[in-house]
């Protein structure tokens, strides 16, 4: 298991930091992961300048 120095929000596409306690970094990702609807495949879309900097720096990974 790798250790992270704070926890992760619990949307599988979001890579922003939330506060200890806390399970998603907003409302969007809560709403998102607890749709029934939801698969969580797609982006994340939480519009987080860190979760946008994650994905971005994802997609230049070969």
């Amino acid at each position: 298991m790798i250790a992270t120095d704070s926890p992760r929000c619990a949307h599988l596409a979001c890579s922003c930091a939330v506060a200890p306690g806390d399970a998603y970094c907003s409302e969007h990702c809560r709403k998102q992961v607890e749709s029934p609807t939801s698969d969580q495949t797609g982006d994340c879309r939480c519009g987080h300048a860190e979760c946008d900097t994650g994905r971005a720096q994802a997609e230049r990974m070969p």
